[in-house]
């Protein structure tokens, strides 16, 4: 569980004290690893300094994400590292975790107190006792915190692993974030492209998630730099992390990089997969069709059948400049007592626009007519596309008798 301390100085108006910081850094490292409920993987205790004598303690729940316990303090000296102050603090937490039932939730909650109590107990015989050591914690803040931070994410990985969730919630997309976008055009160009197909793929492959409805791949270097999880329940997307070797990847060939992109990805797919209980069976799938095509992989924008026919639109993305995406479009028409197929090319257009061009597919027994959407913004569109309102296919022309 993860322990959020804040602070709050009515005297002064300060948001921070140096000592109250460098207790959430010691609390983490006791504390991160451990459940004490099966609801909440989170809590917070915030102080609140000098307040006015009518000042009541409270605890709240904000924005449903987790309990916050109030405690009125009477700290002196904001920027000072205090060993009195973290010693008195840490006992006030001690004190204020028998508070955390009274939470005003919704639903009821579990919360193992006297867990909570005992490890503050067992933190307390080991918290620091000289100024030097509350030193040592905050000359170490950023290495300490993306610590507390991995270890949090690994118990919370290990929570879900252990509780499995119904898979009921359809994927909308899958986004890659990553620190390279905006620094590094070739990382930007496979990121846009694969998000794409990756996520065209997936809702092919009908993969569905527990309550959240995208798939965020984190592309960091080792599974110890990432930090990012998820754990509400009403949280709409989740990470997982996409173990990218960045040094290899700009010293590789243009089809090395591709490759090296695509392998980073699959681990983070594989990852969320494994601890989300995800159907492996169709994701394999999904991940076998994607190693396969690579960027070549053939996008599904419209299908449509009927007795005889079977029609749709396949599109690849050729290029990204920008937010400016263009793809192929073509039709794809399957006889399905001959199992013969033919392949008509529709032009070349912006993802976004391209229900102007290509809107409905209509199917009868004698032909296949594609309309684009109708309105002022569609004729524009088209105009400016040289695209015609409508494509008409004789299935006669194209299959014979």
């Amino acid at each position: 569980m993860r322990i959020d301390l804040y602070f709050h100085d009515y005297k002064d108006k300060s948001e921070t004290n140096r000592t109250i910081e460098v207790l959430n850094i010691f609390l983490n490292q006791q504390i991160v690893m451990n459940n004490y409920s099966s609801v909440y993987n989170s809590i917070s205790f915030k102080f609140l300094n000098n307040p006015s004598k009518k000042r009541e303690a409270k605890v709240r729940l904000p924005y449903g994400v987790h309990p916050e316990v109030e405690i009125l303090s009477t700290f002196n000296e904001n920027e000072v590292l205090s060993v009195e102050t973290f010693q008195h603090a840490l006992q006030m937490i001690q004190e204020a975790v028998v508070r955390i039932p009274e939470a005003p939730s919704k639903e009821e909650f579990d919360f193992d107190v006297e867990g909570l109590i005992k490890d503050i107990m067992v933190a307390t015989k080991n918290a620091p006792s000289s100024v030097e050591a509350l030193k040592y914690l905050e000359n170490n803040q950023k290495k300490l915190t993306l610590q507390n931070r991995t270890n949090f994410r690994l118990r919370v990985v290990e929570n879900f692993r252990k509780d499995p969730r119904p898979l009921d919630t359809e994927l909308i997309g899958v986004r890659i974030a990553d620190d390279f976008f905006y620094k590094d055009e070739e990382v930007g160009y496979y990121k846009n492209m694969l998000e794409i197909i990756i996520s065209d793929v997936l809702r092919r492959y009908d993969i569905l998630l527990p309550r959240y409805q995208e798939i965020f791949l984190e592309l960091v270097g080792s599974l110890e730099e990432s930090t990012e999880i998820n754990f509400q329940k009403d949280d709409w997307f989740q990470y997982t992390p996409a173990i990218f070797d960045y040094e290899k990847f700009k010293q590789s060939s243009k089809p090395e990089k591709e490759q090296i992109f695509i392998d980073s990805l699959i681990y983070g797919l594989r990852y969320i997969t494994d601890f989300d209980h995800l159907e492996k069976e169709k994701m394999e799938s999904a991940i076998g069709y994607i190693q396969k095509h690579k960027l070549q992989t053939p996008l599904i924008y419209m299908t449509k059948e009927n007795e005889e026919y079977e029609v749709n639109i396949q599109y690849k993305v050729t290029s990204i400049v920008g937010n400016l995406i263009k793809a192929n479009y073509d039709l794809y028409i399957r006889q399905k007592a001959s199992g013969e197929e033919r392949v008509l090319s529709l032009g070349t257009f912006q993802p976004f626009f391209v229900p102007y061009a290509l809107g409905t597919i209509r199917l009868t027994k004698k032909q296949v007519t594609i309309k684009g959407r109708s309105g002022l913004r569609a004729e524009i569109y088209r105009m400016s596309e040289k695209a015609p309102s409508e494509h008409k296919f004789q299935f006669q022309e194209l299959f014979g008798k």
